[in-house]
């Protein structure tokens, strides 16, 4: 998904500390052999992921509490 979005190789890699560079290289050359493959398997896996948040939304109680996490981690910020 980085590299779709434009980020360069040691980019990824900073992100994914226990890659080396080879292999976040590799990854995208496997990407770009496969693409059309892959970006199906990833709508796929959106579409399901969708589909299980829509069968299971969150209830309101724990959507709150977890605003007030929020709320709480960003006054300990500032």
């Amino acid at each position: 998904m980085e590299y779709r979005n434009g980020e360069d190789p040691e980019a990824i890699r900073s992100r994914y500390p226990t890659l080396s560079l080879n292999q976040v290289n590799g990854a995208i050359t496997l990407y770009l052999n496969h693409r059309a493959e892959v970006e199906q398997v990833m709508e796929d896996r959106r579409r399901a992921e969708d589909a299980f948040i829509s069968a299971h939304p969150t209830p309101g109680d724990i959507k709150e509490k977890f605003a007030r996490m929020r709320r709480q981690m960003a006054s300990r910020q500032s």
